[in-house]
């Protein structure tokens, strides 16, 4: 049977593999679903100074190591060694193409699929990791000087102890531990890995959802879901734009970009400053990333399919599917994650989300079609060759950027977010 294996999100900072029941993915589609965890935060992605013997991406090589276990043992399982997938969502989708990057990684995976992630989402590589770790030592009250015995001393601390200076480091100073140049596991940014064409040149499957930023990654901001205010939108607006490109001038940009979200909508409405937030987010740490890679990987002659998933799920707007507790705003439609319920056969494992929410009868049938599509792409390489289904997935290519629209019915599209590419690697980058 084919393989896949599955890298769970979390930002890098948290997610066990526990989440994740892959029994109905399994077993209606007749592949191999492995579910390794990995290590995160402190514990996966610390960069010391060179002599420690820790340079960073522990987190990667745990992913890469549990690689190298599928290709050694996943036979005695029923399993093809030399037919695994390897998939993820966030920044289980990051890890992916950061593989199809690393030259440790070639020759254990053969397909790859990326849900809401690449490797040049911002925030998800830090090429200095140096005033984090001198931070870090200054929390621990760490005074030893060699490298090896800043070592010593911090494995002489309780995971409590790490755990505890961790979220003071995230907390109070504003650092977070991600990958970073290792000059092993990765010898170079992953822009320039990308820019350069030395990614690994496999059938890749990538796409993103229409409400990145409408609700789970921003649900932590205070008065989002009550409604922004203009200075709370500039606020957290200018954050995420100075991620995407700091030489944006954000005074110029926000205005803009404030009625881009907003068409159709007015002052009166109360979340008008929150659906900016909501926008900015979206476009300027994933979906103008996830294009970018998916045209370069197209460029190169690799086989890609790109997908957008429009469907609201029923469960966070009706009564009929979900409790009010769970309930999102009316303007979000697929959110960050969403997605992973559907790729995952939620509709047909009833005990695998919170009591209360429920699935439709069409969705269940788009949950078994993403499904479907997922696994004839584990298995050949194409979404469309394998179990039969009646909608072909257009091949993507950097021109027209085809696409499938992943809703209720299924659809065809092009020109996937033209306008707000050009927006931001065009129109923005020249105010």
């Amino acid at each position: 049977m084919k393989v896949m294996v599955w890298f769970y999100g979390g930002a890098f900072q948290i997610g066990p593999s526990s989440y994740f029941d892959g029994t109905a993915l399994a077993g209606m589609n007749d592949v191999i679903v492995v579910v390794p965890n990995y290590r995160v935060n402190t514990f996966g992605f610390i960069s010391m100074e060179d002599g420690t013997g820790c340079n960073g991406n522990l987190g990667l090589l745990d992913q890469l190591a549990a690689l190298k276990w599928v290709r050694e043992n996943i036979g005695s399982f029923g399993g093809d060694k030399d037919n695994v997938t390897i998939f993820g969502e966030s920044a289980g989708g990051i890890s992916v193409n950061m593989h199809m990057m690393s030259p440790l990684s070639q020759g254990y995976f053969h397909k790859a699929v990326s849900f809401s992630g690449t490797a040049v989402v911002p925030r998800a590589f830090i090429k200095d990791q140096t005033r984090a770790y001198k931070k870090f030592l200054e929390i621990l009250d760490v005074k030893e000087i060699l490298p090896k015995k800043i070592l010593e001393k911090l494995q002489s601390f309780s995971t409590q102890q790490i755990y505890d200076a961790n979220l003071e480091l995230q907390l109070v100073h504003g650092y977070t531990w991600y990958p970073t140049v290792d000059g092993n596991f990765l010898v170079d940014t992953p822009a320039t890995l990308l820019s350069d064409g030395r990614f690994l040149k496999m059938p890749y499957m990538l796409g993103c959802n229409n409400s990145e930023g409408g609700w789970v990654m921003n649900s932590a901001i205070s008065n989002y879901l009550s409604g922004l205010t203009e200075k709370e939108y500039k606020f957290y607006a200018s954050i995420f734009l100075k991620w995407y490109n700091r030489s944006i001038d954000s005074k110029k940009a926000l205005p803009i970009l404030l009625k881009q979200y907003n068409k159709g909508s007015n002052l009166k409405d109360k979340m008008y400053y929150s659906k900016g937030v909501a926008g900015v987010m979206a476009d300027a740490t994933f979906v103008t990333s996830i294009i970018h890679v998916a045209d370069k990987h197209a460029e190169f002659g690799a086989s890609t399919y790109f997908y957008h998933m429009t469907h609201q799920p029923r469960h966070s707007h009706h009564d009929d599917y979900g409790p009010k507790e769970g309930r999102k705003p009316s303007y979000v439609g697929a959110d960050h994650v969403d997605d992973v319920f559907f790729n995952w056969g939620l509709p047909f494992l009833p005990d695998s989300i919170n009591d209360g929410f429920h699935f439709s009868q069409d969705e269940a049938d788009l949950s078994r079609l993403m499904m479907t599509y997922i696994t004839n792409f584990a298995k050949t390489g194409n979404p469309n060759v394998g179990d039969p289904h009646e909608f072909e997935w257009p091949a993507y290519n950097s021109r027209s950027r085809p696409h499938l629209v992943l809703d209720i019915p299924l659809s065809k599209g092009i020109d996937f977010g033209v306008e707000n590419y050009n927006l931001y690697t065009k129109v923005l980058p020249n105010l």
